[in-house]
């Protein structure tokens, strides 16, 4: 078989691989087209609005806590329905079913507080691996994570694609898909991650009550981001593969030309990056630890990714040893990109969670 990371290059602390002209200009125009339109969405003022009052209490609760803290799983009145729901669905096999639950925590938008899951079952629950796939910030369809599940599926694994804070059937009336989910207001973007980790942790540990064998995330950049910081704090998630996830979150967020428009509204408002960096570090994954055997955790990025950058990526695998890392000649943006990550979960994480 022919792999398709065979094009990677493992990043350690050797010289990166001299670009391709032709191939960079192809994928960083495709990046910036598609950046081009995002950043035209974050000028929508409206929506970039928030209370600077708001931020600092925000701030003043969050700054003695720990990732522990700010991520740990409410006793949310909801939580035996959705058992019960869960339970109901998965008791009759069914190769093909949706269904929606209810969030560990509130958000003040109604269409974010419950979350959106599509299975994709080779066998019964307690018979198979299962993998949730985590779709990246503004991803304009998950249509295509359908064909990941058929192979995943043919591999023998279940899966699961679901909807993350403020996209698709989560997304508030009169805003885009996604564009809720990372803007000025930090208190929202915040508690929006916090949304799909505390998801993914209740998920995690309902399925396993189930039977499941062993559950893992899938994640792509947004996705990916999320999936790291469960790994952080949910000591029963058993694997976690990322392509391209976010990792120097306060050098994004502030210097990266994509978001000039969302630090322009903190700064006019009279916020400076200083006071609220305690807030970044909750959101960072190479500044902890994950609470899962490392080896079981396979991440991917790209040589011409201004996001996840190269050796921002080298950063994480630093701070994470035992985890795997391999680059592609690709940009943010690529399909290519998935194709590889498939290759890898079938080399290094599916024989690791048939043990």
């Amino acid at each position: 078989m022919t792999r398709a990371s065979s094009d990677a290059s493992y990043v350690n602390d050797a010289m990166l691989p001299e670009p391709g002209t032709l191939r960079k200009q192809i994928n960083r125009v495709v990046d910036q087209v598609a950046f081009g339109l995002i950043k035209h969405c974050l000028s929508r003022a409206h929506h970039q609005r928030f209370e600077p009052e708001k931020l600092q209490s925000y701030a003043e609760r969050w700054l003695r806590a720990t990732v522990d803290d700010y991520y740990a799983l409410p006793d949310f009145r909801e939580s035996q329905a959705n058992a019960g729901l869960l339970k109901s669905n998965l008791d009759e096999f069914r190769p093909r079913f949706e269904m929606f639950l209810d969030s560990p925590i509130r958000s003040g938008h109604p269409e974010n507080d419950r979350y959106w899951l599509d299975f994709h079952l080779a066998k019964p629950i307690d018979q198979a691996p299962v993998f949730v796939i985590l779709h990246g910030w503004r991803s304009v369809s998950v249509k295509g994570y359908h064909r990941m599940c058929r192979r995943l599926n043919d591999l023998g694994v279940n899966a699961i694609i679901t909807h993350l804070p403020y996209h698709f059937s989560r997304r508030p009336k009169k805003s885009f898909s996604g564009e809720l989910a990372i803007s000025a207001d930090l208190v929202r973007s915040g508690d929006g991650l916090r949304h799909g980790v505390l998801e993914m942790r209740w998920l995690c540990r309902e399925l396993k009550k189930l039977g499941a064998p062993a559950f893992g995330l899938w994640g792509t950049s947004y996705g990916g981001w999320i999936g790291a910081m469960t790994a952080i704090v949910e000591p029963h998630l058993d694997a976690l593969l990322m392509l391209e996830p976010p990792v120097e979150i306060e050098k994004i967020f502030w210097e990266v030309p994509l978001f000039e428009k969302l630090t322009g509204h903190l700064q006019k408002n009279g916020v400076a990056r200083a006071p609220i960096q305690h807030l970044f570090d909750l959101v960072t994954p190479y500044k902890h630890r994950p609470r899962i055997d490392p080896k079981k955790i396979v991440f991917l990025g790209s040589l011409y990714d201004n996001i996840a950058t190269p050796h921002s990526l080298q950063l994480l695998n630093r701070s994470w040893p035992g985890t795997h890392l391999e680059i592609f000649p690709y940009a943010h943006i690529s399909y290519k990109l998935h194709l590889a990550a498939m290759d890898l979960f079938e080399e290094r994480l599916l024989p690791a969670l048939k043990k």
